[in-house]
């Protein structure tokens, strides 16, 4: 019995990586594959037809569109976790807990850049740092 993925392979993975071609390209019927890789076969015949067209390199993940993040990977990887590192004090805040709102005022600051609070988590959490939310009865002033 062939195995098969509960909604659409895992990222990343495509028939090249998934279903091996043979040297005369002949890889099964489309329904087969289709169902083995969970995928409709109109997927199946684009992957199949880029296959023909480009080989095995034309299948691979190609980078999604999109609009460039408004902070540099070295800004965020490396510079952020530095200015975090030195505490919500040091920007004039008081209390020791940072919270999405503050790191997005660093940010603005630091940087000129303005982000949602929950875009804000999600570079919190890219750069592996635990979203933190202060207890309401010990609410801190600025």
């Amino acid at each position: 019995m062939l195995s098969r993925w509960t909604r659409f392979p895992p990222i990343g993975v495509k028939p090249a990586d998934s279903v091996p071609m043979s040297s005369n390209k002949r890889v099964g019927s489309r329904p087969l594959v289709a169902e083995a890789l969970g995928v409709s076969e109109g997927a199946v015949s684009q992957w199949m037809k880029k296959a023909r067209e480009g080989g095995k390199e034309a299948l691979k993940t190609s980078p999604r569109p999109g609009r460039p993040p408004k902070l540099s990977e070295k800004k965020r990887t490396e510079r952020l976790p530095e200015l975090l590192e030195k505490g919500p004090e040091h920007f004039g805040f008081r209390g020791e807990v940072w919270t999405r709102k503050r790191v997005r005022e660093v940010i603005k600051e630091e940087f000129g850049v303005e982000y949602d609070v929950s875009q804000v988590g999600r570079i919190l959490d890219q750069i592996g740092w635990s979203r933190q939310k202060p207890d309401p009865s010990l609410r801190q002033a600025r």
